[in-house]
């Protein structure tokens, strides 16, 4: 029939590349967010999406840094900030 439209959905790979930001006063503080996290990547965490297609997503840990500052002297606020760097594979569907 040549009224009528037909879509298909596509499938593309992606890898999604995020960081999360950890911002604390001291670093005990830091340690005890950082270890609730951490154990769940051995070395990625997999999530599984009901999207188009249901399909799993794993979730990779790949950086873990820790940034201890001062502004001004030392007797001056003191911030401790953690990052941690992801790496998402995951897929965006699209219409063709």
């Amino acid at each position: 029939d040549n009224t009528k439209l037909t879509y298909r959905w596509q499938r593309v790979p992606y890898n999604l590349d995020f960081t999360l930001g950890i911002f604390v006063d001291n670093t005990e503080d830091g340690l005890k967010i950082i270890e609730q996290i951490l154990p769940f990547f051995t070395p990625e965490f997999t999530l599984t999406i009901n999207d188009v297609v249901k399909h799993d997503m794993p979730i990779t840990l790949n950086d873990v840094s820790q940034e201890d500052n001062w502004e001004g002297d030392f007797l001056d606020r003191r911030y401790v900030i953690w990052t941690l760097s992801f790496q998402a594979k995951t897929y965006v569907s699209c219409r063709s």
